[in-house]
């Protein structure tokens, strides 16, 4: 089966202007956060990983700016999983799926060490930490399925 063709700068001015629209309009964490991972795996599978670090800095300013983020100290912290899931999945992306894995498990570990040491709230650790890891893996799984279906 033969896939899409095209050019990247399109595709990153697609996944950029799309993850700015996408979540004002989703007020769902899960649907925005699995939608998000997706965009920052692809954006690092195609664009590199400078673009990718780019792009992860805007959905959490989105997100609070929109009302789906409470609290604007939070936003540095959702940026550094961003670029830890970027980061992780960039080094191990010749590994193919367990690379989307490393890189959710990756993010996970952040946040739950960021929430549990530097806010010391456990709770908000695990259900913090918990909801980025699921999304994580679903954004990563949906991203392996596009990137069968589009070639750059």
């Amino acid at each position: 089966m033969m896939g899409v063709r095209v050019e990247s700068k399109e595709i990153f001015f697609l996944f950029t202007l799309v993850s700015l629209l996408v979540i004002p309009y989703f007020h769902n964490q899960l649907i925005v956060g699995i939608f998000v991972n997706a965009v920052l795996f692809l954006s690092v599978s195609y664009f590199g990983l400078s673009r990718a670090l780019l792009l992860g800095m805007f959905p959490s300013v989105v997100a609070y700016m929109s009302g789906l983020l409470c609290v604007a100290y939070g936003i540095p912290f959702i940026i550094l999983g961003n670029s830890i899931l970027c980061v992780v999945f960039f080094i191990c992306r010749s590994l193919g799926t367990v690379s989307y894995l490393l890189a959710a498990i990756a993010k996970f570990l952040i946040l739950f060490f960021v929430s549990s040491v530097v806010f010391s709230s456990v709770t908000l650790g695990v259900t913090m930490g918990a909801l980025q890891l699921v999304t994580a893996i679903a954004g990563g799984w949906l991203a392996s399925i596009i990137n069968k279906k589009i070639l750059f």
